[in-house]
């Protein structure tokens, strides 16, 4: 998080050290985006986060083998279950998609230029931005949640 939610370099680094054809978009804000990355070809956050994973110049990867990865950890079994009570199948790549838009939904920056209009404030992201703070308070069960739907 420290690069602003961005690759370093002028363009991403991915799997075996492939150079992408530009620069990942920042993640921070990306909840008000009206689509994701640069050519608008993911419709939310959830969409957006099985991408990179299943490209094969960023992760090259795919559902069974992350479903594979995440159940060898049982930190990560115990997580899942927490977060997706009731689920029969709570480490999945759906879930492992709703988890990453959870945590993309509290990387907000309240006040930045971009949550402000020239007379000072945009209220409508400003509200958002007020909103999602208040699930973050609660801790990351409350983002979750709201990834469910």
């Amino acid at each position: 998080m420290g690069t602003g939610g961005v690759d370093a370099g002028p363009t991403s680094v991915g799997h075996a050290w492939q150079k992408g054809p530009r620069r990942a978009p920042t993640v921070y804000n990306a909840v008000f985006n009206v689509a994701q990355f640069w050519d608008g070809r993911a419709e939310d956050l959830k969409a957006q986060a099985k991408g990179p994973v299943q490209a094969s110049v960023e992760m090259a990867n795919n559902p069974g083998q992350v479903e594979k990865t995440l159940l060898s950890m049982p930190q990560y079994i115990e997580m899942f279950k927490k977060a997706f009570p009731g689920d029969p199948s709570p480490v999945s790549f759906d879930n492992m998609a709703k988890a990453i838009e959870a945590l993309e939904t509290t990387l907000i920056t309240p006040g930045s230029r971009f949550a402000r209009s020239p007379s000072g404030t945009a209220p409508g992201a400003i509200a958002a931005s007020r909103t999602t703070r208040e699930r973050a308070a609660q801790g990351p069960r409350s983002s979750i949640g709201r990834a469910r739907r």
